[in-house]
């Protein structure tokens, strides 16, 4: 996955002031300076195949814990000034709005809220990557935080070294927590120039997308996806005959990837070491190769006290 390279007047902005009053002299042209745009953050539903896993609350990585936004040139380098933690200094703001069907991105939204962050910030004029990336940090078992976003972003973070280039940065591998589904809700999205109408996907295509902040006023828009799926499985029982009973004592999941990158695809791929690996319990699973995870629904030799 590599970057579009473009000539460099293109991709290296310089510094100074700029009368935010006026407009983009020419199509195309960048003045010169920066110029505080109005952005927004949304968390796109979860499809109707999403909702919740094991017997964790089915709303567990439906929060933000902190927001940074990060900014590439177009040779892929990290801007000057970014990454950026997005605070109360910026206007944040968090609130529940609606959804539909159309906001996800399969057209069947699995929830009727989610959350929005609106805020406001200095950017550069010129055309370039911008990421909106949120619950980078980690939490101890109580819940309480022990590292941010900013802070693993930082020098001495465990992203830090991925944060300098945007390849690295969207390769960034967040590995799966299984003692602690808190360290499991990282989110990542790209901005674009207003919002598109409907959540895409967060695959390679559409990450590359780039902002052109060529005048005063742009709304910048974005539509966070979480690294991990949620999901929820259901039994209908409606189409079997009178006294017909199924008696459930495990469900098995297979084919799990076992870490996830922050902005590429994420399909395991047992052949490519450089890929997510098939996510592997030895003895816990009813297949061969002991891959999958599995959840147990029936306990005992006894199928009259399993569920049915």
């Amino acid at each position: 996955y590599k970057c579009l390279l473009l000539p460099p007047a293109l991709a290296f902005l310089l510094g100074g002031c700029y009368d935010d009053t006026l407009a983009a002299p020419y199509p195309g042209e960048y003045p010169e300076g920066e110029t505080e745009v109005g952005s927004s953050i949304d968390f796109e539903p979860y499809e109707t195949q999403s909702v919740s896993t094991r017997s964790n609350p089915g709303d567990v990585l439906d929060n933000i814990d902190d927001l940074c936004v990060v900014a590439y040139d177009l040779e892929g380098n990290l801007m000057d000034g970014f990454p950026v933690e997005i605070s109360a200094a910026h206007g944040l703001e968090i609130t529940s709005v609606p959804r539909k069907n159309s906001d996800a991105s399969n057209g069947n939204s699995a929830q009727s809220f989610t959350l929005r962050a609106t805020f406001r910030m200095k950017v550069p004029y010129g055309r370039y990557y911008m990421y909106g990336v949120a619950n980078l940090g980690r939490r101890d078992d109580s819940g309480n935080r022990l590292t941010t976003t900013i802070r693993e972003l930082s020098p001495g973070g465990r992203y830090a070294a991925h944060v300098a280039t945007r390849e690295s940065f969207l390769k960034a591998d967040m590995m799966w927590d299984e003692t602690n589904y808190r360290n499991n809700a990282q989110m990542m999205g790209y901005f674009t120039v207003g919002e598109e109408k409907k959540s895409p996907s967060t695959g390679l295509q559409t990450n590359n997308k780039t902002v052109s902040v060529d005048r005063p006023g742009i709304m910048l828009h974005s539509w966070l996806r979480r690294c991990a799926s949620k999901i929820t499985l259901d039994f209908d029982g409606s189409g079997l005959r009178d006294n017909i009973n199924i008696y459930i004592k495990r469900v098995t999941l297979h084919d799990i990837p076992d870490r996830c990158a922050l902005g590429m695809p994420n399909a395991a791929d047992s052949d490519d070491p450089s890929l997510p690996q098939l996510l592997t319990y030895k003895g816990g699973d009813n297949r061969p190769d002991g891959r999958g995870d599995h959840i147990d629904y029936g306990h005992g030799a006894d199928y009259n006290m399993w569920p049915y």
